[in-house]
């Protein structure tokens, strides 16, 4: 039999299960919350859309990214006195 295979049936027949720390992941004491934290709450509190103002805020954001269309011709749209009007 291949050593590769005892190696493996060696390793497979542990026990799989590891504890995790209930603190994983939080911030640490005296942290500011993080930007998921930050987006998490904004969600609960009925603004799924943050750091936008609105859905149609963020699928105009959305198709200008998507678009393939230069930052620069984005800092050129968003500079029409329109758009400044509509989405600030």
């Amino acid at each position: 039999m291949p050593s590769w295979n005892l190696a493996l049936e060696w390793w497979w027949s542990g026990d799989l299960t590891e504890e995790v720390n209930p603190n994983a992941g939080k911030t640490l004491p005296g942290r500011v919350e993080t930007l998921w934290d930050q987006l998490s709450r904004d969600e609960d509190e009925g603004r799924p859309y943050t750091p936008f103002e609105s859905k149609q805020e963020w699928e105009l954001i959305y198709w200008l990214s998507m678009e393939g269309i230069s930052q620069g011709a984005i800092d050129c749209f968003q500079k029409l006195q329109w758009v400044s009007c509509h989405v600030s």
